[in-house]
C-alpha cells in the first residue's frame, strides 16, 4: 500500500533535475530561434513587397510621356461650349500632337474635335457662333486654318498660303479673318508652285547679316518678316496690312472691325533691344499702305493689347 500524499515513483537525483531543466532551456531556445527566423523571414518579404511596390511607384519617363498638357481655353459666344488644346508626346514620331476637344461649360463628357493623327491646335470660336477655327499642318504641308460647321462635317482648310499660318484672329462681323504670316522662302514659293526643278538641288546656304542670327525654336534668323494680313471671305482676297523691315504680331481687332492694334520693335535697330510698342492702323486696304499710329512710349517691351469694349482705350502689358 502506498502512503498518501507521497508519489508512486521515486523523487528524480540533483543531477536528473539538472538535465531536466537543461531540455526544457534548450527547447525554449530552439522555439524561440524558431519564432526569430520566422519573423526575420517576414521582415525580408515584407521589405521586399515594400520594395517592388516602390518601384511600381516610381516616376518614369513612361509616366512623363502619358502626361497631357491642357492650353487654350475658349468660351464658345453664347457660353455654353469650351474648347482647348490637349497636347501630349509621342514617343514613336518623337514630336508632340495636339488635339482640339470642347467640353460643356456646367461640365459634362468631353468632345473630341478633330482626329488624333493630325495635330491641331489655337481654336478660336467666330463671333456668331456658327464655326470653330483652328491652325492644323496636314499631308506634310504649311500650316492653315481650318473652319469647323457646328452643325457637322469635316473640316474645310480656309486658307491657301505657300508658307505656315503663325497665328489669326476672327473680325468681329465673322466675315474676315486677320492673318500673321512670315515672308514666304523661295523653297515654300517653289512648293506651292509645284516645281520640282529644285528637288535635286542642295540647301542654299544660310546667310546671316544681322546681330540677332538665332532664336530658340526658331533657329537661324533671315531677312524675313512677319506682317500681318486680312483675309476676306466673300472675295478670297488676301490683302497685306502691315510693311517693312518689322516684325509684326498680335493683331487685335478693334470691337467695330474699323481698327487693327498690333505689336511691334520698330526701333532703328531691333536686334539690339526689346523696346516693342502698341501701334494702331485701319483694318482697310487703301491705294496706300496707313502709316501705323504709335500708341505706347515706354522704353522697355510694350505687349498683348486688348481694346475696351467700347473701342476707346486698349490696354497692354509692359516691362518699366
Amino acid at each position: 500500500m502506498q502512503k498518501r500524499g507521497r508519489s508512486a515513483y521515486p523523487d528524480p537525483s540533483l543531477s536528473q533535475r539538472a538535465a531536466i531543466l537543461k531540455n526544457r532551456i534548450t527547447n525554449c531556445f530552439k522555439i524561440l530561434g524558431l519564432g526569430i527566423v520566422s519573423l526575420g523571414l517576414a521582415a525580408n518579404v515584407m521589405a521586399q513587397s515594400a520594395e517592388l511596390e516602390a518601384k511600381a511607384n516610381r516616376l518614369t519617363v513612361e509616366h512623363l510621356l502619358q502626361l497631357a498638357d491642357v492650353s487654350e481655353p475658349q468660351f464658345s459666344p453664347e457660353g455654353d461650349w469650351i474648347a482647348y488644346t490637349v497636347s501630349k508626346d509621342d514617343a514613336e514620331a518623337d514630336e508632340v500632337r495636339s488635339r482640339i476637344w470642347m467640353v460643356p461649360a456646367k461640365g459634362g463628357e468631353a468632345v473630341a474635335m478633330t482626329a488624333a493623327d493630325q495635330s491641331s491646335s489655337h481654336p478660336r470660336w467666330s463671333p456668331d457662333g456658327k464655326y470653330l477655327a483652328f491652325l492644323s499642318g496636314r499631308d506634310e504641308g504649311p500650316t492653315q486654318v481650318y473652319r469647323l460647321s457646328r452643325h457637322g462635317g469635316e473640316a474645310q482648310a480656309i486658307t491657301e498660303t505657300p508658307q505656315s499660318v503663325n497665328s489669326f484672329a476672327w473680325s468681329p462681323d465673322s466675315t474676315s479673318l486677320l492673318l500673321e504670316l512670315q515672308d514666304a522662302s523661295a523653297a515654300e514659293l517653289a512648293a506651292a508652285d509645284d516645281d520640282s526643278s529644285n528637288d535635286d538641288k542642295a540647301a542654299p546656304p544660310v546667310v546671316i547679316d544681322r546681330q540677332q542670327f538665332k532664336m530658340d525654336y526658331v533657329g537661324y534668323l533671315d531677312r524675313r518678316r512677319t506682317h500681318l494680313y486680312r483675309l476676306d471671305f466673300a472675295s478670297k482676297k488676301l490683302d497685306q496690312l502691315t510693311f517693312g523691315d518689322f516684325d509684326d504680331s498680335e493683331g487685335r481687332w478693334s470691337p467695330d472691325g474699323s481698327r487693327i492694334a498690333f505689336t511691334s520693335n520698330r526701333t532703328e535697330n531691333a536686334d539690339a533691344n526689346y523696346n516693342s510698342d502698341i501701334w494702331v492702323i485701319p483694318a482697310t486696304v487703301g491705294e496706300a499702305p496707313a502709316e501705323p499710329l504709335r500708341i505706347t512710349s515706354n522704353p522697355g517691351a510694350d505687349a498683348s493689347p486688348s481694346w475696351s469694349p467700347n473701342g476707346e482705350l486698349i490696354a497692354h502689358t509692359a516691362i518699366i
